[in-house]
């Protein structure tokens, strides 16, 4: 308002205006083969110990830590104990999310996926102003605990499911509301 004078309405994000039956019709089964078990490392750039919460997560777990990182060509490696899974598509991608036993994050969308589906996750916070996007989501969704600024943070707790899926039904309802408005 101060900048241009006019209200500013929080929405949610458009992903989540599609209710999760609507993703899972679009998710395909990666070429590279993911272990049966194992604990989603998703990084939107670089973050120093987010793999440090991972393997915790994953030992606890009894599961294989999997990082997914950019690349030029599609490819499945292990190095330094973690498997390493490059370029997915975006079908790909939702199953790699979707299938995780737990998801260790720094990205908005990763964070919106692990909602939708269930996926126990955690936030590393890149401790940038990118990080307000994602606290506003994990507030609104009654999730804060899980947003860590440290490793030494991080407790796995249980989530709630029934609760977020009711605040996500609420911002979606908002979200479509806004748009009907906006539209007409």
């Amino acid at each position: 308002r101060k900048l241009c004078g006019k209200s500013a309405e929080l929405v949610c994000d458009p992903t989540m205006l599609l209710g999760v039956d609507s993703y899972l019709r679009l998710e395909r089964v990666p070429i590279a083969r993911l272990p049966n078990r194992y604990v989603a490392v998703y990084l939107v750039g670089a973050h120093t110990w987010a793999l440090q919460v991972a393997t915790k997560v994953a030992k606890d777990r009894k599961a294989s830590v999997v990082l997914l990182q950019g690349g030029m060509m599609a490819r499945w490696h292990t190095s330094g104990g973690v498997n390493r899974i490059s370029v997915l598509g975006p079908s790909e991608w939702l199953y790699f999310i979707h299938h995780a036993e737990f998801l260790v994050t720094n990205s908005y969308h990763g964070t919106v996926f692990a909602l939708q589906f269930h996926v126990p996750f955690t936030v590393t916070l890149n401790q940038t102003t990118g990080d307000e996007r994602m606290l506003t989501l994990l507030s609104a969704v009654g999730q804060s605990d899980c947003a860590l600024s440290q490793p030494d943070q991080f407790v796995q707790g249980e989530i709630n499911w029934s609760s977020v899926d009711g605040r996500i039904e609420e911002m979606r309802a908002k979200g479509g509301q806004y748009l009907k408005e906006a539209l007409t």
